[in-house]
């Protein structure tokens, strides 16, 4: 079972698992590589895209999946994580303590979106770019480690 934890967690575990009756039981909310979910409760509008993890996936509580048959995910993603698509979230989120959205409030969310080829070439765009951030990221945490390792040999 996915929760949103695990999605928070960077994909890394732990997992919670559920026999063979309960993932056909929610055959429903099966996930694949690329899906996109959505907290709903709490971090209202926090979107996560799913990795290949290699093994049957289902959505636990508290989050919704978004699927669609005629647009393009990764293009879809870039554009609910957008300024936009948060402030139109924000809008329809009941406050509280924990604030919420509901998939029926959700739902009546409208917006444009360009043509299937477009939105593939956006997705992928997007996509690249992210991969390249997140390389950069990690030479930067490499980088800053070694600088730290550097600056306790200079000071023992």
């Amino acid at each position: 079972m996915i929760r949103l934890q695990d999605a928070s967690n960077d994909w890394k575990g732990p997992w919670l698992y559920t026999d063979q009756a309960g993932y056909l039981f929610l055959s429903k909310s099966k996930l694949y590589s690329n899906d996109i979910i959505m907290s709903n409760v709490g971090s209202v509008g926090k979107f996560f895209l799913v990795p290949n993890l290699d093994k049957p996936m289902t959505l636990a509580p508290n989050a919704v999946l978004i699927k669609s048959s005629t647009s393009n995910n990764l293009f879809l993603y870039q554009m609910m994580i957008g300024e936009t698509m948060q402030s139109k979230i924000n809008k329809k989120a009941t406050p509280g303590v924990q604030s919420k959205i509901n998939k029926t409030d959700f739902k009546k969310i409208t917006t444009k979106i360009p043509q299937k080829k477009e939105q593939q070439k956006i997705g992928t765009l997007f996509k690249q770019l992210d991969n390249l951030i997140a390389l950069h990221q990690q030479k930067l945490n490499l980088l800053k480690k070694q600088k730290q390792a550097f600056l306790q040999k200079m000071f023992i």
